[in-house]
């Protein structure tokens, strides 16, 4: 039972990471302007990649890695109960999400080419959901590469930032596609700029929480601190 009530609480946490909270603020309308929302699909050159919003559901409660958390779910009910940052680094720390963004996205990967390859993804590349219910995301770190066996599948988790608060979360009804580098300008292409050059797999999810919400100022016209992001770690 306590397991269970866990695993919900992990998934209200993940989607607490793509979620905004009401501002009461109804006159901001998001700037559409600001980046591309067609998706250019990158051409799979014989691999076959499903990428799925929900990640809860790799998530196995008899792993370390989520008697981790528990353990560390539990050490923040009881040293900092008011902290709900604490249960944001439990997940990073037990391994059940990964650090580098606000959320993070499921890819599997088959290799169908007949050989071993490496693969990358680059930083501002666009995730854009199945569904226009759900917001597109889009990667603010450092190229990461996965060497895939042929005949092989290989699961690893995306962290991205998400990039239109007036969607929904992504859940478990939710794919996506990869699509090519971000069409970006202005303070999105300067905050993209920024992000590239720091360390974000090192940052608390305080600091990402700031992260995603810099983001979402600047798609909604709000002000934007690029004085915080350039105070970040560098890589």
């Amino acid at each position: 039972m306590q397991k269970h009530l866990i695993c919900r609480l992990l998934i209200c946490i993940i989607i607490a990471g793509c979620s905004k909270s009401d501002n009461g603020d109804d006159d901001i309308v998001n700037n559409a302007a600001l980046f591309s929302k067609t998706c250019n699909e990158i051409p799979d050159h014989g691999l076959t990649i499903d990428i799925d919003g929900d990640i809860s559901s790799e998530i196995d409660p008899t792993s370390q890695e989520f008697l981790d958390y528990i353990t560390c779910v539990q050490n923040c009910a009881q040293t900092n109960p008011d902290d709900p940052q604490c249960m944001m680094d439990c997940l990073i720390s037990s391994g059940l999400t990964t650090s580098g963004g606000a959320y993070a996205l499921s890819m599997n990967i088959s290799n169908t080419t007949g050989s071993d390859v490496q693969y990358g993804i680059f930083t501002g590349t666009l995730f854009i959901p199945t569904s226009n219910k759900y917001q597109p995301m889009v990667m603010a770190v450092s190229t990461i590469l996965k060497f895939i066996p042929d005949c092989e599948t290989v699961t690893f988790k995306v962290p991205v930032f998400c990039l239109a608060s007036e969607k929904a979360a992504p859940d478990e009804n939710s794919t996506y596609n990869i699509c090519d580098v971000i069409n970006a300008s202005g303070c999105l292409e300067d905050i993209l700029s920024i992000l590239e050059t720091k360390d974000l797999y090192s940052l608390s999810s305080q600091q990402i929480s700031v992260i995603q919400q810099t983001i979402w100022n600047c798609i909604e016209g709000r002000e934007v601190n690029l004085e915080y992001l350039n105070g970040l770690p560098a890589n």
